[in-house]
Formats: structure tokens, C-alpha cells, sequence
């Protein structure tokens, strides 16, 4: 099985020349969400293999926390073996804001800084924008962590989460993604 890699490398000068205008291309052609379009330092932590989160009926979902039926969860591979990296919307109950949350658990503790960005799709123009984010950078020690943006309230969108996270004081990695939400209206209630 073959790694999953956010992001891209390319070796040589020339190279990384042609790279960028076919990206700059494709960027401009399709429509690529706000947070992926600036610039990507080289991938530090990286996922080994991207895994679903588990949507049965038995999931729970708790004010405050980490949506199941939104979060991604990425299994972080090399020196990062054992942390799972959840990439998704935080909870707020009926008729609740959009948050966008990521949550990293590792075996053991770490420094973290986790960027989170909210992205709403527009389909007037096919472009995705930020619409809150929380790309600060706060390092926190533990075994895990739950950082999330501010709330977007009353406004009918497609929401999709993107994170990146920095571990131990390394370059922060590419973009992961949660699933991609449903249109649905961002209520008034934020906690």
C-alpha cells in the first residue's frame, strides 16, 4: 500500500518552475478550496493510509466535540506512528454554527500547532473560500488536542474543513480534508 501524501515534492529547479505553472493552471482551471492555494512547505508529519471515520447509527454526537459523520481521520506514519490526526466539523447542536475542528491523539505527548481553516463552496463562481479559520499556530504539550475555528452563523453553504499540523517544532504538513459536508444553513447557536 502506498503512502498517502498531502502534498508534493519536486526535485530540481527547472522542474519545480514547470511544476508551479501547471499548478498555478490547474488552480486557476478547477477552482481549488482558499486554504490549499497558498504556498505548501515539505510535508513533516504524513499520513500512512487516509481512513474513514465511523458513521453507524451508534456514533454519538456530543456538544462541543468532533462530528463523526464530517471528521476524516488520518493514521500519521514515521516518526508520528500511532497519532491519529481527525479533520472534520465541531458539534454544536440543532441549529448550530459551522465550526471546523481537527483533533490530533498521539501515544504519547508532543508539542502541536494545528492550523484550521473553514471552507464554504461557492457555486455561482466554483470556488471555494476561508470563511472563519484559526491559523495561529498555539503550541499545546499533551497526548492530544482539539483546535477549531470561529463559528460562521446564518449563512447556507457547503462546508469543508481543512487542517495542517506542525508536530515537535517540524514544518507543518500538507492539507488534510474532512468530508466534504452537505448544504445545510449554519445556525446562531455557537458555544
Amino acid at each position: 500500500m502506498m503512502p498517502f501524501q498531502p502534498a508534493t515534492r519536486v526535485r530540481s529547479g527547472i522542474g519545480r518552475f514547470i511544476f508551479a505553472v501547471g499548478v498555478a493552471a490547474g488552480l486557476l482551471a478547477v477552482g481549488v478550496p482558499a486554504a490549499l492555494a497558498s504556498p505548501q512547505p515539505a510535508v513533516a508529519p504524513r499520513a500512512a493510509a487516509a481512513i474513514a471515520a465511523a458513521q453507524t447509527p451508534s456514533a454519538q454526537l456530543v456538544i462541543g466535540e468532533l462530528n463523526p459523520y464530517t471528521a476524516r481521520s488520518y493514521k500519521l506514519s514515521a516518526s508520528y506512528s500511532g497519532c491519529i490526526f481527525s479533520v472534520g466539523d465541531r458539534y454544536e447542536g440543532t441549529g448550530g454554527a459551522a465550526v471546523g475542528m481537527a483533533v490530533i491523539s498521539c501515544p504519547t505527548p508532543h508539542t502541536y500547532r494545528v492550523q484550521v481553516y473553514l471552507d464554504f463552496h461557492d457555486y455561482a463562481n466554483g470556488q471555494e473560500y476561508t470563511y472563519r479559520e484559526n491559523a495561529n499556530g498555539t503550541p499545546y504539550y499533551n497526548y492530544n488536542v482539539g483546535v477549531w475555528t470561529g463559528c460562521a452563523t446564518n449563512v447556507y453553504a457547503y462546508w469543508t474543513t481543512y487542517a495542517r499540523i506542525s508536530i515537535d517544532g517540524s514544518t507543518y504538513s500538507g492539507f488534510f480534508k474532512s468530508h466534504s459536508n452537505q448544504y445545510y444553513l449554519a445556525g446562531s447557536s455557537c458555544r
